[in-house]
């Protein structure tokens, strides 16, 4: 259990959720940050962010949600 708690402690920033996230509001908070920041869906004026940045942090959430999965 101290393994998956300090796992979740590190990718927790990363996904934007609190610590006591359930799986469930893991789940579904990754999914909403992909599909925003998903380089065929980027929308700058929504995200801030260029086609470059969204690429890097949407490969960034599928590694902290990779990371979580193992677990």
């Amino acid at each position: 259990m101290k393994k998956i708690l300090s796992k979740f402690s590190s990718a927790a920033p990363i996904l934007g959720l609190s610590l006591g996230a359930s799986e469930l509001e893991i789940k579904v908070h990754n999914r909403q940050l992909a599909r925003k920041y998903h380089p065929d869906k980027n929308d700058p004026a929504t995200t801030g962010l260029t086609a470059a940045e969204a690429s890097n942090f949407f490969k960034l959430l599928n590694n902290a949600n990779e990371y979580l999965k193992e677990c």
